[in-house]
């Protein structure tokens, strides 16, 4: 078939630019933009803090795990996750409250 002007690339096409309208950027739209970018980063910030703050928490827990191979060991070892649980903060300290209402799941 014939080959258009569009095809051969000789056809450019180009917007009518009188009726575009641009926002240009104002002082509270970059304020409010450089807000939400801040409160992004913080939230970010708060998540790994919170992240870091458990897996210290934990650590013992998770150490120590090989004790609950003994009758005494497990003791201690619950005894460690207890206290790590509560140190976790309520949230924790709630899972752990049905967990141990939950025989047929944690013996």
């Amino acid at each position: 078939g014939p080959i258009t002007m569009a095809a051969a690339g000789l056809l450019q096409i180009k917007p009518d630019l009188s009726t575009t309208k641009v926002d240009l950027p104002t002082a509270k739209n970059t304020v409010e933009s450089a807000e939400s970018i801040l409160t992004y980063i913080f939230h970010k910030l708060c998540l790994i803090y919170r992240g870091l703050f458990l897996s210290v928490t934990f650590f013992p827990a998770v150490i120590s795990f090989p004790l609950t191979l003994t009758s005494v060991g497990l003791d201690l070892w619950v005894q460690i996750v207890i206290k790590c649980c509560e140190m976790s903060g309520p949230v924790f300290i709630k899972v752990c409250q049905w967990a141990s209402t939950r025989r047929d799941m944690f013996p």
